[in-house]
């Protein structure tokens, strides 16, 4: 219970620095119910039917909730005592304000394609994840291996993670700063959900590699060191 409340405290106090961290809470939320849905399970030595988890996922979100909920709450106050504004940030303030001096593009710093906003961090030539993260394809071809082995906190973990790169994709895809802003050296708003998956892959590998096979070993490592170069050479 007070465990519940400290990490929601600490995911509320997460939003107050950054409202996009809001991507985070699917896995906490996930990894905590079946965490306790896994105690559960354990302790009355049965499998918990549809009532069960119901159950498990309220009481998550009982212990989760209050916290992260006062801290949206302050967010939104400062938003409205600043800008006036109960929904939105700052940004509609910086559109008005580009839009009395000119010479931008419309809805400017908002109004990016959003489609190549999203596949930027992705595939663009000189800021992916894969060019400044390349630890990264080893982790994409470590996992297509190793999936089915992970136990279930581990595919939660990873699922999370994962949710939580696609959200920061989505989050900044229409910004005309989707790349980190033009001084920037990479992708710096996708910086911690990469490194994260960067880590899980290392931690996971580190244990689990030695068990495949020569072949696929050496398989991986020459297809993440081609795909690496074409990144490079882009």
């Amino acid at each position: 219970g007070s465990n519940g409340l400290i990490a929601g405290g600490f995911a509320g106090f997460n939003l107050l620095f950054k409202i996009t961290n809001i991507v985070y809470l699917p896995a906490l939320f996930g990894l905590a119910a079946y965490l306790r849905l896994k105690e559960k399970s354990e302790r009355t030595q049965a499998a918990a039917g549809a009532r069960g988890v119901l159950e498990v996922a309220w009481f998550t979100s009982l212990r989760l909730g209050p916290p992260i909920i006062l801290a949206l709450g302050i967010d939104r106050w400062y938003q409205h005592d600043r800008f006036g504004d109960w929904t939105g940030t700052f940004l509609r303030q910086c559109v008005d304000a580009f839009a009395r001096l000119g010479n931008f593009p419309a809805d400017y710093p908002l109004g990016y394609d959003k489609l190549a906003g999203f596949l930027g961090p992705l595939v663009s030539g000189d800021k992916s994840v894969f060019l400044f993260d390349p630890f990264l394809i080893f982790g994409a071809i470590f996992f297509a291996f190793y999936f089915r082995r992970m136990s279930g906190s581990q595919k939660l973990v990873l699922l999370g993670t994962s949710i939580a790169f696609f959200g920061i994709l989505a989050a900044f895809a229409g910004t005309y700063w989707w790349n980190g802003s033009s001084r920037a050296w990479g992708p710096r708003h996708h910086l911690v959900p990469v490194e994260l998956m960067c880590l899980l892959a290392f931690a996971y590998a580190l244990r689990e590699f030695s068990r495949f096979k020569p072949l696929l070993r050496m398989l991986g490592s020459s297809i993440g060191q081609f795909i690496g170069y074409l990144i490079a050479i882009y």
